[in-house]
């Protein structure tokens, strides 16, 4: 009796700690970027390539010059559309991803598999491969459109630091095609690649 509940309450503890992703060991960086620009027949123009080259160029020289090992284990999750999924292939090999995840619920805009909704899970989905795979990946990537974007980086800031509630509600600016938000977590700074702009700093835990 007394060994039955001592796993059942360690088995609440972990389940609490899974939860919580501020008790969690997670990533060291995580990067939202937006698809390159698409050509007419659907597939990423000649600037859609270039400019995801020089993004993963970027993400690699920031956390190559931060002391990092990340780049031998970097994660990236996709939209399943077309031009995210050549997105991640063009990052994959600069970033020397392990593997791609392709997710309908990380696609969004006008040709979706369906409507862009807070309902429909869509902001909360990129939480999932975070908690699952935060511990293995010291980089996570989510190539994804326009509105996972905006909409994701002030989620997962506010869920994962003390902002004071004075403060103004955080706010990200649209990404062009072929651009990123970059979080680097032990810094508590988000930047804008591949310029490496600063969008927030001293976010504190």
């Amino acid at each position: 009796m007394f060994q039955d509940f001592t796993i059942m309450k360690y088995t609440i503890i972990a389940k609490v700690l899974y939860m919580i992703p501020l008790l969690r060991k997670i990533m060291d960086y995580l990067a939202i970027v937006r698809h390159g620009h698409v050509a007419p027949d659907g597939r990423l123009s000649s600037m859609g390539q270039a400019s995801l080259d020089i993004l993963g160029q970027s993400i690699e020289r920031y956390v190559t010059d931060a002391g990092s090992n990340s780049m031998s284990e970097s994660l990236i999750v996709s939209s399943s559309a077309p031009r995210a999924t050549e997105s991640s292939e063009r990052l994959a090999h600069r970033l020397n991803s392990e593997g791609i995840f392709g997710d309908d619920f990380l696609w969004t805009g006008p040709d979706a598999p369906m409507p862009y909704d807070r309902e429909h899970g869509q902001i909360d989905r990129p939480f999932t491969y975070i908690r699952e795979h935060g511990d293995d990946y010291g980089l996570i990537v989510l190539v994804t459109h326009l509105e996972l974007c905006q909409d994701f980086p002030p989620e997962f800031t506010e869920e994962n630091y003390e902002i004071p509630e004075t403060s103004e509600k955080l706010s990200f600016a649209e990404l062009n095609r072929g651009e990123a938000y970059l979080l680097d977590l032990d810094k508590g700074l988000w930047l804008k690649m591949p310029d490496c702009d600063v969008v927030y700093k001293n976010l504190g835990k």
